[in-house]
C-alpha cells in the first residue's frame, strides 16, 4: 500500500478512542512525553494537530511531509509557505490531506470524497478521535493543506496531476484564481507569466503591470538565471518547462537536469544552447 493509504488507515483505527481527562490522551502523551490535563473550559493541550503528528509518525512522513507540531495555526504555516495550502473552493482536497476549519480553530484528515461529500477523520472531536461528513461548500472549512505523498514523496509523475500543482500554486502564491484543470492552456500561461511579473516587481523593483503578458519591459527586467541559481524564479521556469513536457522536478533549484532542459528547449527554438536562461531565453519560454 501506499503511504497515503497507510496514514488515512491509521487514523481510521483510531476512531472511537476517547480521552481518559481534560485532553489526556495517547497523542498528547506521546506528544509532549508525559500524561497532560488541560484546564476545564479552555484550549489548552487541544489534540486535533497532535492526533494528526501522531498518525503522521506511525507510517514514517513525520516532519517530512507533515510537521511535528501542537496548533493548526503553525499546521497551516507550514504548508502556506510551501506554496501547499489552498483555501476552500480553490481545491478539491485527496485522501490523506488535511482539512483547516475556520478562524484556525481545528483540524481533520480528509478520508474521501464521494457525491460531493467530504469525509474526514478528526483527533478531539468531541472529546474523541471521531469522523464527520462535510458539504464541499461548508464555510466552516477555511482551507485545505495538500499532504504532497504521490507515494515516492516527489513531484507527481502524471503530467495533469504535475500542471494541477503548479495551477494550484500559482493561486495561492500569486493570489490567481485560475481554474485547477490539469490542462496548460492560455490562462495557465498567463498565469505564469503574471507570477514573473510579481516576482520581477518583489525582487527587482520592475514596476511592470502584472497583466500576464510578455512585452518589452517584461523581457528587459530578467535576470539571468543559471546552475546553481534558486527561487521563486526558478521554480517559474521549472513549472514552464514542465507544462512544456520536460521531466522536472519543482524543487526550484536551478540544478543539473534543469540546465540540461534548458539546452534542450533553446536548441529546438533556435537559441544558443548554453543552459543559460537569459531574456532571450526567458522570452521563448514565457511569450
Amino acid at each position: 500500500m501506499s503511504k497515503r493509504t497507510d496514514f488515512v488507515n491509521v487514523a481510521k483505527s483510531q476512531i472511537g478512542i476517547k480521552e481518559t481527562g481534560t485532553n489526556n490522551i495517547k497523542y498528547n502523551t506521546w506528544y509532549y512525553g508525559h500524561a497532560v490535563n488541560g484546564a476545564t473550559g479552555t484550549s489548552q493541550y487541544a489534540w486535533c494537530v497532535t492526533f494528526e503528528c501522531w498518525c503522521a509518525n506511525q507510517v514514517g512522513i513525520l516532519n517530512t511531509l507533515i510537521p511535528k507540531c501542537n496548533n493548526v495555526g503553525a499546521l497551516k504555516s507550514w504548508y502556506n509557505s510551501r506554496g501547499l495550502y489552498f483555501p476552500r473552493n480553490s481545491y478539491t482536497p485527496k485522501s490523506g490531506d488535511l482539512i483547516i476549519f475556520r478562524d484556525l480553530s481545528h483540524t481533520g484528515i480528509v478520508q474521501k470524497i464521494e457525491n460531493g461529500k467530504l469525509y474526514t477523520i478528526e483527533g478531539n472531536s468531541k472529546d474523541k478521535v471521531s469522523n464527520n461528513v462535510y458539504s464541499l461548500s461548508d464555510t466552516y472549512i477555511q482551507g485545505y493543506c495538500h499532504v504532497n505523498f504521490n507515494d515516492s514523496q516527489t513531484t507527481p509523475t502524471n503530467s495533469k496531476d504535475i500542471i494541477v500543482t503548479i495551477q494550484m500554486i500559482l493561486n495561492t502564491r500569486y493570489k490567481l484564481n485560475i481554474y485547477t484543470d490539469g490542462v496548460y492552456g492560455s490562462q495557465t500561461k498567463k498565469a505564469l507569466t503574471k507570477g514573473l511579473q510579481k516576482e520581477l516587481n518583489k525582487q527587482y523593483n520592475a514596476s511592470l503591470t502584472v497583466d500576464g503578458v510578455f512585452g518589452s519591459k517584461t523581457k528587459n527586467a530578467c535576470p539571468t538565471l543559471k546552475n546553481g541559481s534558486r527561487g521563486n524564479i526558478t521554480w517559474l521556469i521549472q513549472a514552464m518547462l514542465v507544462c512544456r513536457g520536460y521531466n522536472l522536478k519543482l524543487d526550484s533549484v536551478y540544478g543539473d537536469k534543469t540546465e540540461i532542459a534548458i539546452k534542450q528547449f533553446q536548441k529546438s527554438h533556435g537559441l544558443v544552447a548554453d543552459g543559460i536562461c537569459g531574456k532571450n531565453t526567458f522570452e521563448k519560454l514565457f511569450k
